[in-house]
């Protein structure tokens, strides 16, 4: 089973330097295969694509959402019982922090190639 959000109320992370980060990592939902922000009262929209944006180090909203969509459909599919690994992914991005955009390529290709062997493994 994969914690809905696994950098809170962790023990382990206690120490972890980039635990309380991970904490502000924009999340989201999935309806009928469709990926939405989850927006609270602490973001905006706004806000939520330059967390977005920084976190895979882009230029641009699309450059942005393009390289996390690759991430996602490089895992799993977009289906509502795999919004736990989807938000996972983004905070793996997160905790990956490209500089660059090449990094943050370099980055999506880890994390989909690591969640399709580990679930390669489960299966």
């Amino acid at each position: 089973m994969i914690p809905l959000n696994p950098s809170i109320d962790n023990p382990a992370l206690e120490n972890c330097p980039c635990s309380s980060s991970l904490s502000n990592t924009p999340r989201v939902s999935i309806e009928k295969g469709r990926i939405t922000p989850v927006l609270d009262g602490t973001m905006d929209f706004e806000v939520y694509v330059e967390k977005i944006q920084a976190i895979t180090c882009s230029q641009t909203p699309e450059e942005a959402f393009y390289l996390l969509d690759q991430a996602f459909k490089g895992s799993v599919p977009i289906k509502e019982h795999n919004e736990p690994v989807i938000n996972g992914i983004i905070a793996l991005m997160a905790g990956i922090a490209p500089q660059d955009p090449v990094e943050a390529m370099i980055a999506v290709q880890m994390v989909a190639i690591h969640n399709c062997s580990a679930f390669l493994y489960i299966a």
